[in-house]
């Protein structure tokens, strides 16, 4: 009994991360719908399609394109030194 009440305490927790990070979808307005439609100018038409059409975005796609997009501007800089 003791063993299926730990087993409780300790999935619970790691399906609700599971979940908010891989399947639930947030809406546009959570990350800024400006910081939205900036960095959806360069992304693929299939991105904007995907995500527009759906009204939202997962906190993995979101850091997904983030981090994208970061080492584009990174290269950028390093290719202007």
């Amino acid at each position: 009994m003791e063993i299926i009440i730990l087993a409780i305490i300790i999935v619970v927790p790691v399906a609700f991360l599971v979940w908010d990070r891989c399947f639930r979808v947030f809406p546009l307005s959570y990350f800024g719908i400006e910081n939205v439609q900036r960095i959806a100018r360069w992304e693929s038409p299939e991105w904007r399609e995907r995500i527009f059409s759906r009204g939202g975005m997962t906190s993995r796609e979101w850091i997904a394109v983030n981090t994208r997009q970061l080492e584009a501007i990174n290269a950028e800089l390093r290719r202007r030194r």
